[in-house]
């Protein structure tokens, strides 16, 4: 009570309970009802550890469905003060589907970048610049198996010869990558026909470049 008459003294009981090794003690009035002591000092801990097992378990379903993800964590951290990647028409990329990629790349670097601009797995394939030795047998049987798993084969600068032996049903995705101050700008072109020249996918290549610029003039 709040108030106390002295004439009616209050009588009062001791009850306790024990917690990690010690003896508590309660004071509560005769006629209370007895509380029930309950421990929720591990309720935290089970929240951060129930956080823990969500988030590791969305990890592992996005590494499931882009296994190349742990790969483009590690490059984008160390690339955080360098230039950022800017996607112009991603939109061109289809979401699924065998493709092939014909690009200007003629780093490793290069594809990254052009990699880090589609959420799609992609296989590089064709030397890059100052590679030394015959990879044409290899880097078409790594591109048939990526096509025949329906993904991404990205065609070096140098591998553009590897297009029409290929296959001749797969699409084709003109791409041009650039360096431009602080930033690193990837343009999608207009998909083309398996039918498509060397010289005529080079072209588009070119052209991509160009709706680069005019994209970055708007």
């Amino acid at each position: 009570p709040t108030e106390i008459d002295a004439s009616k003294p209050v009588e009062v009981v001791q009850r306790s309970a024990d917690y990690r090794g010690r003896t508590h003690y309660f004071l509560r009035e005769k006629d209370t009802k007895e509380d029930i002591p309950f421990d929720n000092s591990n309720l935290p801990g089970f929240l951060f550890q129930g956080a823990a097992a969500i988030t590791l378990f969305i990890l592992v379903l996005l590494c499931m469905i882009m296994p190349d993800l742990p790969a483009r964590a590690i490059w984008a951290l160390r690339r955080l003060g360098g230039p950022r990647a800017r996607g112009i028409n991603t939109h061109r990329v289809p979401l699924s589907g065998a493709i092939i990629v014909a690009t200007n790349c003629r780093t490793r670097d290069e594809f990254r970048y052009l990699r880090s601009a589609t959420d799609r797995l992609c296989t590089l394939v064709g030397p890059l610049h100052g590679q030394k030795g015959d990879r044409t047998k290899r880097d078409a049987q790594r591109a048939h198996s990526a096509l025949g798993h329906g993904r991404v084969v990205v065609l070096t600068e140098e591998g553009l010869s590897l297009i029409k032996p290929l296959s001749p049903d797969a699409r084709i995705m003109p791409a041009h990558v650039r360096s431009a101050g602080k930033e690193v700008r990837v343009a999608f072109g207009m998909p083309m026909s398996a039918s498509a020249s060397i010289e005529q996918i080079a072209d588009a290549i070119r052209d991509a470049g160009l709706s680069e610029d005019d994209h970055a003039a708007h």
